[in-house]
């Protein structure tokens, strides 16, 4: 019987760029709340909420690489190979789907990046991150 529940890949991601879809991206997603001092709770409460993360599409050979970078609850960077990079604000970022258990204190999840570049551009990226909870 087939699960409902889609195998979740570590690091794998889809980017939309005003509106236009472009897979085959893959990288590395850490999100924790004070460092795993905290459950991670809610994605909405972004007081101590820690990610850092990125992806890149180079290996899905599409002709134009990209990559997104973000380094906090609320700031990214959206690079690619016909243009400069930009530095842009999250403005929504939420959960997508199940969380499935990778080890006694961390899960995989799906997690949708919401956000706008300095230069308009809109971007959502959805990202398989791993999600810290509170050490024991």
């Amino acid at each position: 019987m087939a699960s409902a529940t889609p195998e979740l890949i570590e690091g794998a991601g889809t980017l939309w760029v005003d509106g236009v879809q472009f897979d085959g991206f893959s990288g590395e997603c850490e999100i924790s709340r004070k460092h795993g001092a905290e459950d991670l709770g809610s994605l909405d409460d972004r007081p101590g909420l820690k990610m850092i993360g990125a992806m890149d599409n180079v290996k899905a050979e599409s002709g134009t690489d990209m990559n997104f970078t973000f380094y906090s609850d609320s700031v990214f960077t959206f690079r690619n190979s016909a243009a400069r990079g930009a530095n842009g604000t999250l403005t929504r970022v939420a959960f997508e789907g199940e969380q499935v258990p990778k080890g006694k204190t961390t899960k995989l999840g799906l997690v949708s990046f919401t956000g706008t570049t300095e230069k308009g551009n809109a971007i959502i990226a959805h990202m398989v991150c791993e999600l810290q909870n509170k050490f024991n």
